[in-house]
């Protein structure tokens, strides 16, 4: 499974997109 760099850097971004989707949902006393 051989991945190109475009494809590992858009994996990166939809992570971070939705780590922060996900973080910005929840209260801060939860983090």
């Amino acid at each position: 499974m051989a991945l190109t760099i475009q494809e590992l850097l858009q994996i990166a971004v939809e992570k971070d997109a939705s780590d922060l989707h996900i973080t910005t949902h929840i209260p801060p006393r939860l983090r």
